[in-house]
């Protein structure tokens, strides 16, 4: 599975793994998607644009996917609130997987 260079590099791969689960944990209790200032609220980031940014890293690494739409009026693409897709972690980026397995490696010591 070949994966794509990043744009932006990205420090913190723990973070958005982070972000994923508790995204996916989320779903399954209420059945929607968190809004932003629910992220915000359990404490994953200090405020919405952060989470935003955060977004944009999750879905470079193959782990959501974020539809986009056009506003009829301005002609400027949006993403709607609570819209993110998330996506089966074995499809995302090598550093991601990297990452699970080394969690896995760790918990069987």
């Amino acid at each position: 599975m070949s994966d794509e260079p990043i744009k932006r590099p990205f420090s913190n791969p723990a973070k958005l793994l982070e972000i994923y689960r508790f995204m996916k944990e989320f779903e399954e209790i209420h059945e929607c998607k968190p809004a932003d200032i629910e992220l915000v609220d359990a404490g994953i980031a200090s405020s919405t644009s952060v989470i935003r940014y955060y977004y944009d890293r999750l879905e470079e690494m193959k782990m959501i996917r974020r539809p986009k739409l056009v506003n009829k009026k301005t002609g400027r693409e949006f993403t709607p609130s609570r819209s993110n897709i998330l996506l089966p972690l074995k499809q995302a980026h090598h550093i991601i997987r990297d990452l699970i397995q080394q969690e896995k490696e760790n918990a069987e010591l």
